[in-house]
């Protein structure tokens, strides 16, 4: 609604929406002066996504509000920075997992705490199952 005739068009369109039931309207960037024009003039619950402070209903989504991306919309504003905490978040997945690769390939994971263990007695029984069963003996 940057023209009185588009204006006039958009304003008619939320009246139809009204007269088929509507309750409510999400007006996305439709100018402030004409956003608080249809919030007088209409009973529905007007809801704004950067159309201006006059409607019953402010709307941002959270991405924006909690700062997800580096750029944010024109009509929004973001009050905090996850973006820079996922980055925090990639880098240290990239350092653990070097540091995880690196210890793999030196042998230094799995160390004797991380691996399961089977006492002597076990295994020896265990290998004279095997060579027992290798030479045809039932066990």
């Amino acid at each position: 609604g940057k023209t009185a005739d588009e204006a006039l068009d958009l304003y008619h369109k939320f009246r139809r929406l009204e007269e088929a039931g509507a309750f409510a309207v999400e007006a996305e960037l439709v100018t402030a002066c004409l956003m608080a024009e249809i919030t007088r003039r209409s009973g529905l619950v007007t809801i704004s996504l950067g159309s201006g402070p006059a409607a019953e209903v402010a709307f941002l989504f959270m991405a924006d509000i909690c700062g997800e991306t580096e750029t944010v919309p024109r009509h929004a504003r973001k009050y905090g920075d996850i973006a820079s905490l996922n980055r925090q978040v990639a880098a240290e997945r990239c350092r653990a997992l070097t540091e995880f690769r690196q210890d793999v390939a030196t042998a230094n994971f799995p160390a004797v705490a991380e691996t399961a263990a089977l006492t002597s007695f076990e295994l020896d029984s265990f290998l004279r199952n095997l060579d027992e069963t290798a030479q045809g003996k039932s066990v």
